[in-house]
């Protein structure tokens, strides 16, 4: 279906290369969003690490 993108699948693929997945947590409170709904080997992570995962990567996927 085109423009349908699963979340899960994206995920995974990152997961399989060995890619860490944070969450900004900032975020996630702002949206009553708990760690409980996040998919699996997803972790809440806060802007300090997520600024340095950024500035480390050769690449930065944000969706």
């Amino acid at each position: 279906m085109k423009g349908y993108f699963n979340l899960d699948d994206m995920l995974g693929t990152v997961q399989q290369r060995g890619g860490a997945i944070g969450v900004c947590g900032t975020s996630m409170d702002a949206r009553g969003i708990n760690a409980d709904r996040l998919a699996e080997g997803v972790r809440p992570s806060r802007m300090k690490e997520l600024t340095e995962w950024s500035k480390w990567a050769d690449k930065v996927l944000i969706f």
